[in-house]
């Protein structure tokens, strides 16, 4: 049985940012099989812009520097017995990919978004957890 896909975010908001969302939406935890793999479908990622009307956007004009992020996923895995691990996969083709306004888009990160004869796009992870012990972040994971 095939499931919609959730609403693509407006503005670039997340729905802790915007009331309007649905609660969790483009937002999921999943668990994976026994091989450790997992998969999901969605909407593809989308940039936005971080707020310029502080202290960030200051600093960012006399940077001379552009306030957008480009798109990409959060993942947060977690499993006993290891390090949580928490990281963003940046979409490499994404106009802002090489001058992300937080500066987190860099290296392995960059990974294509591969498209496919039907106009999705998939693409492949392999998260690796370091041994040690797992301290889970508290919310809000904003």
């Amino acid at each position: 049985m095939e499931r919609p896909l959730p609403a693509p975010a407006p503005g670039g908001l997340y729905e802790n940012q915007d009331h309007e969302q649905e609660e969790m939406n483009l937002r999921a935890a999943f668990e994976t099989d026994v091989d450790g793999r997992f998969w999901f479908e969605s909407v593809r990622p989308s940039g936005y812009g971080v707020p310029i009307d502080g202290p960030c956007g200051e600093l960012l004009a006399l940077q001379g520097r552009d306030h957008m992020r480009p798109a990409h996923l959060h993942f947060i895995a977690i499993a006993q017995g290891h390090k949580v691990l928490t990281t963003q996969i940046f979409d490499a083709h994404d106009p802002y990919a090489y001058s992300d306004a937080a500066f987190g888009a860099v290296g392995s990160l960059l990974r294509n978004f591969e498209p496919d004869s039907k106009g999705h796009f998939h693409l492949d992870v392999e998260l690796c957890l370091e041994p040690g012990v797992m301290r889970i972040p508290t919310p809000p994971l904003a």
